[in-house]
C-alpha cells in the first residue's frame, strides 16, 4: 500500500492524475503495467488473471511419482 499524498510517492499521484484528468481518485491499483482507478472486483480479477504467469507445462523432476529418482 502506498500513500500517494506523501512526497516520497509523488510519482504515483501524478500517474493517477494523468489517467483521471487531474483527480487523485482512490483506490488505485497497479497490476503489471495496468493502473486501475477505483476498479470493480471483476476488473481486478481480470487484471490479475491477465498478468499471471502461465502454468508450467510439466512439473519439476522432484515431483516425479516414480520411486528411486
Amino acid at each position: 500500500m502506498i500513500d500517494i499524498d506523501r512526497d516520497e510517492h509523488a510519482h504515483h499521484g501524478r500517474r493517477i492524475e494523468q489517467q483521471t484528468g487531474g483527480y487523485r481518485t482512490v483506490p488505485a491499483v497497479e497490476i503489471g503495467d495496468r493502473l486501475l482507478v477505483n476498479p470493480t472486483v471483476a476488473e481486478v480479477t481480470e487484471a490479475l488473471a491477465e498478468s499471471a504467469p502461465p502454468p508450467p507445462t510439466r512439473l519439476p523432476s522432484y515431483f516425479s511419482t516414480e520411486r528411486g529418482q
